[in-house]
């Protein structure tokens, strides 16, 4: 849910670990420069590659099979550990600190361990009290910044970051089509900031994953039409590129930080429901990510009766929560890649390597009572099902419904915790007394 691609037109409308060859817009620049194949995480074969680790240095590593061991995965984990919530580009702000790191801070008030952030276009994102370079060359480059340092440094124990591959630039230059060329600097591009956060943050168990936005959304222009075939397959190899770099670091480095890579999708009910092609049954079965994101406005809205997203009937079903949720989350985990040894690793017995990336609702358009009333049943059966994370959209509000300088509660649509006069919402009260429970997920 953001504003890369036209906001949301239809809101406001009322995985067996391989190394696979796969993907992105062709960028002069690169984050590392290593187009040669690399073998197979399950072979223990060694070979000798040399990889650009940062834009000036130049590694030589030797392979002899992947780095990491089987992971034990956590007996059981606490609300604080699943529950999430995202901040980027709200349009209000309380503190004369840094936008990213003020908003970590509040986070951290909330009680989650788990932050989703932006990694693209910084400057846009995070701009108050900030002095952001107007051009990154690298994820890399934008992870050594002094502003994600601190917030990478902070006490959290999951990150999830939007990450495109490119700070600025193209961001769906694939639908047009994709070269080797762009698929290898994409596996660069994926390499070099896995490698990054292995070797930066080693020693503190931290989780790092890395997701595209709304799949669905992404990768045609008519978000309304079925998937095609050839989008299918763009959209497929760009997605194997990414989680190859990502496999092609972790190999190769023996971190106790985990990295992981998870394809996002947003439509899901009509492919469920009618089997209509969408990325959820067209690519990701096709691929080989870690884990499965739903940005799940659709879930939410299905429940109150709101009619905009293709596959549901438009009346009010809150008496069939359960049921739906439940039947929506095991389509997606159907269609989701097994978990491998490495992924394993962050799931709980009870846990699926499927998340809900988004969830939410606007208050001031829906009203404090509505907007709970959707929020609460997605989030407690997503829960009880199983989800790994659940990631609330969001800390404030990104939607403006005036021209110029937010002021008032009514100037924005009311997706946050806290509002413009900087009052707690009922989602923040809620998320608290659900972070705060003495229950193991």
């Amino acid at each position: 849910m953001d504003d890369e691609v036209p906001r949301r037109t239809y809101l406001t409308t009322l995985l067996t670990t391989g190394l696979t060859a796969g993907v992105a817009g062709c960028n002069t620049s690169s984050d590392s420069s290593s187009p040669e194949a690399t073998s197979s995480s399950t072979e223990r074969t060694t070979t000798t590659r040399t990889t650009e680790t940062t834009d000036t240095e130049t590694t030589t590593t030797t392979e002899s099979g992947p780095a990491w061991e089987p992971r034990t995965p956590p007996d059981t984990l606490p609300p604080a550990d699943v529950v999430g919530v995202t901040h980027v580009n709200g349009q209000y702000h309380f503190s004369e600190d840094d936008y990213l790191n003020a908003g970590a801070k509040r986070l951290k008030e909330v009680g989650t361990d788990v932050i989703k952030i932006w990694f693209k276009r910084m400057g846009a994102k995070y701009p108050y009290n900030s002095d952001w370079q107007s051009e990154y060359q690298s994820m890399v480059e934008v992870a050594k910044t002094p502003y994600v340092r601190e917030v990478f440094e902070r006490d959290f124990s999951t990150y999830v970051l939007l990450a495109h591959s490119y700070h600025d630039g193209p961001w769906v230059s694939f639908r047009d089509g994709l070269t080797e060329a762009d698929l290898t600097e994409l596996e660069n591009r994926f390499e070099a900031l896995t490698r990054h956060l292995l070797e930066t943050y080693d020693g503190t168990e931290k989780t790092f994953v890395l997701q595209n936005w709304e799949g669905d959304n992404l990768v045609q222009k008519d978000r309304d039409q079925p998937l095609s075939s050839d989008a299918a397959d763009r959209f497929r190899r760009w997605l194997t590129a990414r989680q190859t770099g990502v496999e092609r670091a972790r190999n190769q480095i023996d971190s106790d930080v985990t990295v992981l890579h998870a394809a996002e999708v947003n439509y899901v009910l009509d492919a469920k429901n009618s089997g209509t092609p969408r990325v959820i049954n067209e690519v990701v079965p096709e691929t080989d990510v870690d884990l499965v994101s739903y940005s799940a406005w659709e879930l939410g809205d299905q429940l109150a009766g709101h009619g905009w997203a293709p596959g549901h009937n438009g009346e009010e079903q809150f008496d069939e929560a359960e049921t739906i949720v439940t039947e929506t989350l095991e389509y997606i985990d159907s269609n989701a890649p097994e978990a491998d040894g490495y992924v394993a690793g962050s799931l709980t017995e009870r846990q699926s390597n499927v998340y809900l990336g988004e969830f939410g609702s606007p208050f001031q358009q829906r009203g404090d009572e509505r907007a709970m009333q959707i929020i609460r049943p997605v989030l407690e059966n997503s829960l009880d099902w199983g989800v790994r994370w659940a990631i609330f959209w969001q800390l404030y509000c990104n939607e403006k419904t005036v021209e110029g300088t937010v002021e008032e509660n009514n100037d924005v649509r009311g997706f946050y915790l806290i509002r413009p006069d900087g009052t707690r919402a009922p989602s923040y009260d809620y998320l608290s007394s659900v972070l705060e429970r003495d229950e193991q997920y």
